[in-house]
């Protein structure tokens, strides 16, 4: 019995391993089967691929021919036509050089047609400066009393406008420093400043170069206005600070501004805001050499009595000023913060002025 069970035993376990060897054969063939078709599928696509691209270089090289073939037959063409122009021109200049009055006439015409070309190249350089002389305003400039637009069609009504205004406060002492409330001495001062600008014409004296120094909102720059206005200048206004973000173009600017301002006719007074920040001293090793330039091509502008341009500096530190310019100074003027008295008075110029009570019927509904 044991022997039997022993015997069916093993025949079990020769059964179990020739179906586990059957099913390992088996799926060893599926593999096998599955490797064969990618690798056939793989072959095809690259069979295709290849197919294309020989076709895709095919139809590129069929173009590249064509394109080749149209430019040959352009370049041909061209050569004949040039061949024929030339033939026909050369036809022509041997019948013309035997032809003398054919020869003047064209020589005629031709330094007419040079002369009139250069002459309104000319004529249009010239009005162009002009109108920017009278019309333009440079960069540097923030604010100026001279009419600058682009739009001439205004230019009557803005001249209108402006003779009304400055014939009002024109010539009047009273409107002087009117509005401008000062210390007695200093008010002398620049009276006495203001008498010499509106008499210099008449003595056929040079302008004055002239130095404001003090703190912020003194009145400094409201008296450079005022005096242009009095004296029948134009004025102009520039801030130091402008000048360094300019670069290499700053010396191109200061030669723009000083043309612009000797152009004016009837003179003008260039007021320079914040001149510490632009003309300071050239020992200083912090400064650029843009600067350096800029500050001699200001000096080169200045080293002479200018007849239409007075120079109007205005700074809060005076002693940062470069020497040369202390030498292009001819007026020193301090403007110092106004005292308890000039307070009040201030204060009683602007209750007058803003805080009246109505007069007419309009204004107190």
């Amino acid at each position: 019995m044991e022997h039997k069970e022993q015997m069916k035993e093993q025949s079990r376990q020769r059964d179990e391993e020739s179906l586990a060897k059957q099913e390992q054969m088996k799926r060893d063939t599926l593999e096998y089967e599955y490797q064969m078709k990618a690798s056939l599928k793989q072959q095809q696509l690259q069979q295709e691929l290849s197919l294309k691209q020989d076709l895709a270089n095919k139809n590129q090289s069929f173009i590249q021919d064509l394109f080749a073939r149209a430019e040959r037959d352009k370049r041909e063409t061209q050569k004949q036509n040039i061949m024929t122009t030339i033939n026909m021109l050369g036809s022509q200049f041997g019948s013309a050089v035997g032809n003398t009055k054919f020869l003047y006439n064209a020589a005629y015409f031709s330094c007419l047609v040079f002369g009139a070309f250069h002459l309104t190249k000319l004529s249009v350089a010239i009005l162009t400066s002009t109108l920017m002389g009278r019309f333009g305003k440079p960069q540097l400039v923030r604010e100026t009393s001279k009419i600058y637009t682009s739009n001439y069609a205004l230019i009557p009504w803005m001249y209108g406008k402006k003779f009304v205004t400055n014939n009002i406060i024109r010539h009047s002492e009273e409107n002087l420093l009117k509005g401008v409330i000062l210390d007695k001495k200093l008010e002398d001062q620049l009276r006495e400043i203001s008498y010499a600008v509106l008499n210099r014409r008449k003595h056929y004296a040079p302008a004055k170069n002239m130095l404001f120094y003090g703190p912020p909102g003194t009145g400094k720059t409201l008296f450079a206005k005022k005096l242009a206005m009095q004296s029948g200048l134009e004025y102009a206004v520039m801030v130091g600070s402008d000048i360094a973000p300019l670069g290499p173009m700053a010396v191109t600017e200061i030669n723009r501004l000083f043309d612009w301002a000797e152009k004016q006719p009837n003179g003008m007074v260039l007021f320079i805001d914040e001149a510490d920040a632009f003309l300071r001293s050239r020992k200083s090793n912090e400064m650029s050499e843009y600067m350096r330039h800029t500050i001699n091509s200001f000096l080169y502008r200045t080293g002479t009595p200018s007849e239409r341009v007075i120079l109007v500096m205005a700074t809060n530190n005076p002693e940062q000023l470069d020497e040369a310019i202390h030498d292009r100074i001819d007026e020193v003027v301090g403007f110092n913060l106004p005292n308890e008295n000039e307070r009040k008075i201030m204060l009683f110029h602007y209750l007058v002025k803003y805080c009246q009570p109505p007069t007419t019927q309009w204004e107190k509904a």
